[in-house]
């Protein structure tokens, strides 16, 4: 699955309305059909920018990651602000409950050191880490 990356100033453009989408997408991704977060994760990878605009889904990334399957919450993590998050601890900890039941594939290698980075620079994660994590 591509995303067009000819003209990143058009999907800079959208980047809006593309978040506004990720509780849906999650939602999707939650009933068996990922397809539709396959594709905004992939605009975001594609836009090259640090944060695309997660930053406008702080305010539901809470709810978002409380009711996602522990694929999303791995895919979508290191596109969260954790910097912004108010209660980054308790996300932090849905986080690590997600990668410690999530069998291990190459794609979420990635994502999981990208967040765990993102998570050490503004917190201790330790206390919110198992000894569990990335076993899956």
């Amino acid at each position: 699955m591509m995303v067009e990356t000819g003209n990143l100033d058009e999907l800079h453009l959208k980047r809006k309305a593309i978040t506004t989408t990720l509780p849906y997408a999650a939602w999707q991704e939650q009933i068996g059909q990922p397809k539709m977060l396959d594709v905004l994760l992939c605009a975001a990878r594609a836009s090259k920018m640090l944060g695309f605009t997660w930053h406008r889904a702080k305010q539901f990334a809470s709810v978002i990651l409380s009711y996602a399957t522990p694929r999303a919450i791995i895919l979508i993590s290191p596109h969260i602000p954790w910097n912004l998050l108010p209660n980054r601890e308790d996300l932090v900890e849905q986080w690590a409950a997600a990668t410690s039941v999530t069998q291990y594939f190459e794609e979420f290698a990635q994502s999981v050191v990208d967040t765990l980075l993102q998570i050490v620079s503004i917190c201790d994660p330790i206390p919110h880490i198992t000894i569990h994590v990335g076993r899956g």
